[in-house]
Parts: C-alpha cells; structure tokens; sequence
C-alpha cells in the first residue's frame, strides 16, 4: 500500500532512535581510607553509599558490565573480592548483600575485566617460602568466578616474557582492556620500561615478546589508566597525560605524551563515562576531590572541573543502565557497542529497500 512507504519508514527510524535512549550512568567510587565504596547517579553529586564496612582497603575498583558486577582490589586481606549490583524500580543502586570473593592470595593492585567477564589485575601471587614471585599481569576467566574457584590466577604477562634486557612489565599498575589488547603502565621504572605498554590479552606461545612494547616513556610513575576510542588517559605524580591509541613506539615528545592537566595533587582513578567526559580522582586524603575534563576532540590542556570534595577518595568506574534497567553496553566493549548499532542501521536499509521495490 501507499501509506507504508512513509509509515513503515518512520517507525523504523523511531524504533532505531529508541534503542540509542542514553543510558543511566552510576559513578562509583572508592575511599579506602573510611573503608567506603560509594556512588553518584549522573547528573546529581548526591553522594549514595554503596558498600560500608567491607574490604579493610577498597582501593582499585572496576565494573562487569555483562554480568553487573563489581570488583573490588583488598591488598590488606590479599583478596580480590565482588559485588553484585542492583538498581531498584526508584534507580538506587545497591548491592545483593553478599561479599564474594573472586581471587585470593594475591596481592592484587589495579583492575579491568572485558566484555566476557574475565578479570585482569596487577599485582603478584603470594607464595610460601622459598618461593619469590615477581610483579605481573593476570588473568581470573569468566567461568572460574562463576563456579567460586578464588585460586590459581593465569599468569598473562610478566618479566620474562615481555622484553628482555628491559622488560615491559617491571611493576605494572593501571590497567585497561579493548578485549584484543591489554594496557598497563608502569609504577616505577616507566622511563626504561615503559610508561604505558600495549600487549595482546593472550600472548603467543612463540616470542611472545613481538606482540608487547611500550607506547610512551614520559613518566617514571604511572597510576590509573583508561582507553577511549582513540586515546589513552593515565594519572602520574606529575599531572594528567594523554596519547593517541595509534601511536607507535615509546618516544614522547610534549606533542605526543600531552600533559593535560598538573593541577591535581595526588591523581589516582580516572574513568571515561562513555561519551565525552574523564573523570580523575584526587586521592589525597584531607583535600581529595572528584574532579573532569572533556575527552572529545584533540589532546589539549585542560582546567579540570571539581565536581565535588571527596577526601581520600581512590578507585573510579562507571555502570551503564539502559532503559528498562538492563547493562548497557560497557564503555571499553568498542566493539560490540558499534557493531549492535551497525547492525540495527544494516537492517533498517534492508527493510527500506524492499519497502520501497514493492
């Protein structure tokens, strides 16, 4: 019929818009110093506790989107733990109640998990003596959480396999995931070793040292580490910094390595909320504060944005709730976010095409 060449198109182009609804986003934060993890339901800085009298210190923190949980670094308890999350029909976020434990034994320091669940950490696995173990990359898969086995940590990344006279894990610290490559920096050393190093989430079991390397080399000490679609932030003692997730090789240049941002005093979490903002905490403990910066466009310097005090605040993440209270789409799942919407305009130009030949 006539009428649905103009219906059929419109709510086509409706139901399209629809599923692009811009999700909730929840900011969570940890303050070990009170042994707090706490959140802010964007836009408001009304500050929710989340989990009270947990770990002994929360410090580094990252979100599941997939399954909606949250992990939580307790180097004290040498403990990995996790937290289901829950948003209520009002939009509070809480937790079921339960403490779980996702590894043990460790001493565990950064985090980051991929669209499969899999947790990745820095830190190293404590073993009795005679044994000395170094600091390294692990890995603790999807399944091992979901079956409760807290132990044995895959060992991805570490002094022997990633470089050798100069390795590009010396003491790997923040850490992010694309679900192809991991990326870390460096808490000490980063100007032999690298600042930040991009290698494979599964090394090859021939010279896997080809498939790692550094990718800037500018500060001795990196802290917190988060990837967008074309650039990686991380926090130093000395500021802000920001490079492109092209560039190739360790040489920084004040071009190349941009210091964004030296006002901070004591940056630790940094988190990009999905579209256009980073958002860095200030761990220092009497005058911390969450603070932002815009991430689109190119790297430029910043006059960060206090958005709230926050005294001691540490770890920063970022849940996304979708419409009807689902998991949106994790901010570092690039993959997955383009091609759900590639697919829904690919089916969209289908239908229009036999609309409009018959």
């Amino acid at each position: 019929m006539w009428w649905s060449r103009f219906v059929l198109p419109v709510f086509l182009f409706g139901a399209l818009a629809a599923g692009n609804i811009d999700p909730t986003r929840y900011l969570i934060v940890s303050v070990p110093k009170d042994r707090q993890i706490g959140y802010f339901k964007l836009p408001s800085l009304v500050y929710s506790l989340l989990v009270l009298n947990g770990p002994i210190s929360p410090k580094a923190i990252c979100v599941d989107q997939t399954n909606a949980r949250l992990f939580v670094s307790d180097a004290p308890s040498l403990k990995i733990f996790w937290y289901q999350l829950i948003v209520l029909p009002d939009g509070k976020l809480i937790t079921d109640g339960q403490q779980h434990v996702a590894v043990e034994g460790v001493n565990p320091k950064w985090l980051t998990v991929d669209g499969a669940g899999n947790l990745y950490f820095t830190g190293k696995v404590i073993a009795p003596p005679p044994f000395v173990t170094t600091e390294a990359v692990f890995m603790h898969s999807a399944i091992n959480i979901a079956t409760g086995t807290t132990i044995n940590p895959t060992e991805i990344w570490n002094r022997a396999n990633s470089g050798q006279p100069s390795p590009a894990v010396f003491e790997p610290s923040g850490l992010a995931t694309d679900n192809f490559h991991l990326y870390w920096g460096n808490s000490a050393g980063g100007t032999n070793y690298g600042s930040v190093v991009k290698g494979a989430s599964t090394p090859p079991d021939v010279q896997p040292e080809l498939s790692v390397g550094a990718v800037a080399d500018n500060a001795d000490s990196v802290r917190g580490l988060v990837l967008t679609p074309t650039n990686i932030f991380y926090s130093t003692p000395a500021g802000v910094y920001g490079i492109s997730k092209n560039k190739v090789g360790k040489g920084c240049g004040t071009e190349t390595c941009k210091l964004l941002s030296a006002q901070v005093r004591n940056p630790q979490g940094i988190v990009w909320d999905g579209d256009g903002t980073i958002y860095v905490a200030n761990a220092d403990v009497e005058k911390g504060a969450v603070f932002s910066f815009p991430s689109n466009g190119p790297l430029n310097k910043h006059t960060m944005v206090k958005l709230l005090d926050l005294a001691g605040v540490f770890g920063l993440d970022m849940l996304e709730v979708g419409e009807y209270g689902e998991p949106a789409p994790a901010p570092g799942n690039l993959r997955s976010s383009a091609m759900g919407l590639s697919s829904k305009v690919f089916y969209i130009a289908l239908v229009l095409s036999l609309v409009v030949h018959h």
